[in-house]
């Protein structure tokens, strides 16, 4: 068998940036720069949408879209910075990063300069306050550090003030040459630690707020409003973060089972099947695969999971039926019922699988899931789920059934395979989390 690849390469082709755009992200792309075309004023949009939606994926491509097109947009992931003492040190840190060429070099030095005082008095704080308080340096040090710091404030008087002035300039010159605003986008930030969240917001409303800068923030807006009701209690939530967004958007829905069918073909279903065919199974392994294709995408759409859990169900599916020995017949409604109940009931799985609760408790975890679904004028779902569990919980009271031998055969051989399967996918999972 091929060898088995865990994930597949999320890297972003600069020529095409939507090459893998199968949920057609692009037209929000293309909405949120049709809206900030010509744009001359400070703004904030927030795009919101719930984790594993795809935020991240979207404006990934769209910050490099914006540069394959000449404009300037700068990517920041604030979730990977707020160990930070001070977000504006990172998003200084990212314009200084993106600002490349000499033309822009005066306009980096001023930003610096001008910075220095208020990353100085982050510095000084953020060290009373790992040291609650009390700083571990003998007087004539915490001396000097303060009157260096008194110097520098007295010299620049107003640092905040003199940061947005060059700020501005950098902003003007953008749009000057590209006709654009500087875009910034900030993303994961519902991710971070509550103080350092708001702290963002306060840095963007009180620093950033300049001409021909805009800031785009990926949200999921209940996790934001969770970590400011963490630092500030039970609040109105919506009427603060009003105070910093002059248009909120929310991702729309995307398509699982286009999703789905799309890691399927890149994962190569059919070239799997193909090589298992190869082993003197090939009418089974046929079958198995368009039962597949047509199954797994229109049951895990039953279940409404992200996309990330997609993603998630989809590498444990491959690594699983990839470990299976060759003579082992892998059954779609088995393998579906299984992956999902491990990702979204891991309590019943394990029921399941060591035989611990009864088939009505799983048919009645699925029904309420799925309900009146129909995949197909072929497919009965619910009857063939009845069909395969019943058959994994062998009744002890039909044993005096002249149909029992055969039915406890096939019990024996359903069962086999949700034991090899479990065991399959605890190795997956194991090799997930390391890598």
């Amino acid at each position: 068998m091929n060898a088995v690849s865990m994930k597949l390469p999320k890297a972003i082709i600069q020529d095409d940036p939507w090459a893998d755009d199968v949920l057609e992200r692009k037209q929000i792309a293309e909405a949120l720069t049709n809206m900030l075309a010509h744009e001359k004023n400070a703004l904030v949009v927030s795009l919101s949408g719930s984790w594993g939606t795809g935020k991240t994926f979207l404006l990934e491509r769209w910050q490099a879209e914006l540069e394959k097109a000449k404009r300037k947009a700068i990517y920041f992931n604030a979730w990977e910075d707020d160990y930070c003492g001070d977000p504006l040190v990172a998003i200084i840190g990212q314009i200084w990063h993106s600002l490349k060429g000499s033309d822009w070099k005066e306009i980096k030095e001023s930003i610096k300069e001008t910075a220095m005082p208020l990353f100085r008095k982050t510095v000084f704080n953020g060290l009373r306050t790992i040291t609650q308080g009390v700083v571990d340096l003998d007087e004539a040090s915490l001396k000097s550090i303060a009157e260096h710091a008194f110097d520098e404030y007295i010299k620049e008087r107003n640092p905040k003030d003199n940061l947005k002035k060059h700020l501005a300039e950098m902003a003007e010159k953008v749009f000057e040459d590209t006709g654009f605003p500087l875009v910034f986008i900030v993303d994961e930030l519902d991710r971070c630690r509550p103080t350092f969240a708001i702290e963002v917001l306060e840095r963007i409303k009180h620093i950033f707020d300049i001409p021909h800068m805009v800031f785009v923030l990926g949200i999921d807006r209940n996790q934001l409003a969770s970590c400011i009701r963490a630092v500030y209690g039970d609040i109105d939530v919506d009427g603060y973060l009003r105070r910093f967004f002059d248009f909120e958007f929310t991702l729309p829905p995307a398509n699982v089972e286009v999703f789905c069918k799309h890691l399927m073909k890149r994962h190569d279903l059919p070239g799997y099947f193909q090589e298992l065919g190869k082993t003197g199974k090939k009418g089974w392994a046929q079958t198995a695969c368009a039962g597949f294709e047509e199954f797994l995408p229109s049951f895990f759409n039953c279940f409404s999971p992200s996309l990330r859990d997609i993603e998630h169900l989809i590498r444990m599916f491959f690594f699983t039926v990839k470990n299976m020995d060759s003579y082992n017949e892998i059954y779609p409604e088995i393998i579906s019922l299984l992956l999902i109940l491990r990702i979204k009931n891991y309590s019943l799985y394990l029921q399941y699988i060591h035989g611990k609760c009864l088939p009505k408790d799983i048919l009645n975890y699925v029904t309420d899931f799925l309900g009146n679904t129909k995949f197909s004028s072929r497919h009965d779902l619910l009857a063939k789920f009845e069909s395969f569990i019943c058959e994994s919980f062998p009744d002890s009271a039909a044993s005096n059934d002249e149909g029992y031998q055969r039915y406890d055969a096939l019990y024996r051989d359903v069962r086999r395979e949700v034991v090899l399967l479990h065991e399959n996918m605890e190795l997956a999972s194991l090799i997930q989390k390391k890598s």
